[in-house]
């Protein structure tokens, strides 16, 4: 199973969120992901314009692990796993400080403040998810009750093994997790008031009073921990304070993160494709001058021009040859494999390619997802939209992330961000001035958004279905203004029958015709 989300991360990126599920039962799990992104031709975007480098410069990755899934009422009993994870690794570090034991120590407290952290959001979005009031107080005093006994147990831990005089260094990793739980649950209480405000649902002046409570001890006990708090009209002092947690919020989540490393795909076969084609033109040439010998003498006019004609072809015969090796080895191989590793152990790999693409290439099923307007369907037989085509292939093994991590793992969740800044060069000025008769009937102008839409149609295949989401990007010159989705059918996965001749194309037959007239010779 494939999962996409989609969110505005800032003025100018959008931040794509896909989740790739493991079937555990399979060894080898395999996904692909196909976007076309239509453009509008105002923008100027083309293979010309806008090469390959700049689309991976636009673009930033990150792939992690899911975070282990638990409840609150789970992780609240002294018995569940994370916490019996987290005592093990004190009591071993207690009985052998060792490096290994210390770095266990270290990666069992960041798992369990990520798992702490992954319950706490599941949970909110469960509550803002009722409609009954009295269900939705029952639900916050639940809560915040579970809260109060996953941190006191948390912080006896911390206190106990701060008590320990071997045990001063892995205070520091206790405290990083203590400031990074204690700032998570006091923003959720604030967004928890907040939503229920934009809901206009009535929160009892007692639920309200307990979350207020919430934030005001989280607020003290990081005080009195020595924390740096926000504190408003602090402006040096509160960049200080969010650059810090930011710093914090990566370190606690860096175990769910997988090590990338990024190669060309198919290096050797592009390096023999070259190879290749210096082959065929060098054979070319070799043939034409052959042939010249055989016909005129050494040393005269019809041979040297023969000679200058042979050098001035073999050129062009190898650019051709090398278009039509790379053309073909683009569709086998992508432009980049990476390969995702855990603690060192490799778990799979991640391919990507992208290119411009005629929309006759394009799937029927995709265009009639895009849906053009009847202006837009006319207009682009003159102006035809620019459509680049993104492919992703992903591959994993289960066994070794099993293997890799203790906790059950539920899949990874590959995270993109495409930066658009540089499709605002071209645009027009964000708003327009329209005149328009108002209700005293006179005329005024009024000022209209300018705006452009980037439409991405995704096809999602694993296994032996294939399912297509729709998103639309609205932006204007000022950046984006808004993103919409759609979650559209699932069909069947067609799997392409492969013909039982294939037809050998011209270029190939003139090589293989200059092969032989080498051999007769």
């Amino acid at each position: 199973m494939i999962d996409v989300s989609v969110r505005i991360h800032d003025k100018y990126s959008v931040e794509f969120k896909s989740g790739f599920f493991l079937e555990k039962e399979k060894e080898e799990n395999d996904y692909s992901v196909n976007t076309w992104i239509f453009l509008p031709y105002g923008l100027n975007i083309n293979k010309e314009t806008y090469p390959k480098s700049h689309f991976y410069r636009d673009v930033k990755t990150y792939v992690r692990l899911f975070a282990p899934i638990y409840n609150l009422d789970e992780i609240a009993e002294k018995d569940t796993l994370p916490f019996q994870f987290l005592q093990v690794a004190c009591n071993e570090w207690l009985v052998n400080p060792t490096e290994e034991n210390m770095a266990e120590l270290e990666y069992q407290i960041k798992m369990y403040a990520t798992i702490i952290k992954s319950a706490l959001r599941r949970e909110s979005e469960r509550i803002l998810a009722l409609e009954d009031e009295e269900e939705l107080n029952a639900g916050i005093d639940h809560y915040l009750a579970k809260t109060r006994v996953i941190m006191r147990n948390y912080r006896d831990l911390k206190q106990w093994m701060c008590k320990k005089p071997q045990c001063a260094s892995s205070a520091v990793y206790f405290s990083f997790g203590d400031e990074f739980l204690s700032n998570r649950i006091e923003q959720k209480c604030y967004e928890l008031i907040f939503a229920f405000e934009k809901k206009k649902v009535g929160l009892l002046d007692d639920t309200k009073a307990a979350l207020l409570e919430m934030i005001e001890k989280e607020r003290h006990y990081r005080c009195k921990s020595g924390f740096e708090l926000i504190e408003k009209g602090e402006q040096e002092k509160n960049r200080n304070v969010l650059h810090r947690l930011r710093l914090i919020r990566k370190y606690i989540e860096n175990p769910l993160f997988l090590d990338a490393d990024r190669k060309e795909d198919g290096l050797l076969m592009r390096q023999l494709s070259l190879i290749l084609g210096a082959a065929v033109a060098m054979i070319f040439a070799t043939i034409l001058v052959f042939s010249a010998q055989l016909r005129f003498a050494n040393f005269t006019m019809p041979f040297f021009i023969a000679l200058v004609l042979s050098y001035i072809l073999k050129d062009r015969v190898k650019e051709i040859a090398n278009y039509y090796f790379s053309t073909r080895l683009s569709k086998k191989y992508f432009d980049t494999k990476t390969e995702i590793s855990l603690k060192k152990e490799k778990i799979g790999w991640i391919k990507e390619s992208v290119e411009f693409v005629r929309e006759e290439s394009t799937p029927v099923e995709v265009i009639k997802i895009r849906d053009r307007s009847d202006i837009l369907e006319s207009d682009n037989r003159n102006t035809a939209e620019k459509i680049i085509l993104y492919r992703k292939l992903l591959h994993l093994n289960s066994m070794a992330i099993e293997d890799a991590v203790p906790y059950d793992i539920s899949g990874i969740r590959d995270i993109m961000r495409f930066n658009f800044s540089h499709f605002v060069m071209k645009m027009d000025n964000p708003t327009s001035e329209i005149h328009m008769i108002n209700q005293s009937n006179e005329i005024e102008k009024t000022e209209v958004q300018f705006i452009y839409y980037i439409n991405f149609i995704m096809q999602l295949k694993h296994n032996k279905t294939v399912e297509y989401k729709r998103f639309r990007l609205i932006m204007s010159r000022n950046g984006i203004e808004g993103v919409e989705a759609d979650r559209l059918c699932v069909h069947p996965l067609e799997v392409p029958r492969t013909p039982n001749f294939v037809p050998i194309s011209l270029l190939n037959s003139a090589i293989w015709c200059l092969f032989l007239n080498t051999i007769a010779y």
